[in-house]
């Protein structure tokens, strides 16, 4: 634990220091998921909604876009 608390770069899979500002913008939620979540690159399903929904009402207004 010394160890930890005396290296600055501590990030890793088992142990993490958090800020104070972190865990407020967590809203105090200490949940260890929320902290340890790993990032996913990738498209948002709400991008592909508003897409699709998008190609949807252009279909039933009548209007057929070709994309290539």
């Amino acid at each position: 634990m010394v160890k930890f608390l005396n290296n600055k770069e501590n990030d890793s899979e088992t142990i993490r220091m958090v800020s104070m500002q972190k865990i407020k913008d967590m809203h105090y939620n200490l949940n260890l998921p929320r902290y340890f979540q790993k990032k996913i690159s990738g498209v948002k399903l709400g991008d592909i909604l508003e897409m699709v929904r998008e190609r949807v009402n252009e279909l039933e207004n009548g209007k057929t876009l070709i994309s290539t």
